[in-house]
């Protein structure tokens, strides 16, 4: 009977680990996808190219609006709304086209999205 549970108990802590692993890949994945027209963006604004800069962050809000929804069953809410606070300074920055309040909204948004995945990853600590 003992034999028997342990076996239940060890399956299950398998089942959870390699779902919090999946589930940890693709917050990486999606964070990648989130932050990749941060490069043509910056280009954008350094070139005063304000109708690119239009495009991407629309393009920006997109991506936030497919991938952003399901981030709350991942992360704490207090993530996602510093994230979506920084992103709609940025579309207010862009908007007045302020090349310096962009770059920091940007570069806030680039480091609030990219920095959850690393606080989401397992260490030793968050098992034992």
């Amino acid at each position: 009977m003992q034999v028997k549970t342990y076996l239940i108990l060890s399956v299950a802590i398998v089942i959870l680990l390699c779902g919090s692993l999946l589930a940890l890949l693709w917050l990486d994945n999606s964070a990648e996808k989130l932050t990749a027209q941060i490069n043509p963006l910056k280009l954008a604004m350094i070139e005063n190219n304000w109708q690119a800069a239009d495009g991407l962050i629309v393009q920006i809000n997109d991506d936030w609006q497919k991938l952003g929804k399901y981030w709350p069953v991942f992360v704490t809410h207090s993530d996602i709304a510093a994230i979506e606070e920084s992103l709609r300074r940025l579309n207010y920055f862009i908007a007045v086209r302020s090349s310096i309040g962009a770059g920091e909204a940007l570069r806030i948004y680039e480091f609030r999205v990219l920095s959850v995945p690393d606080s989401e990853r397992i260490t030793w600590g968050n098992i034992f």
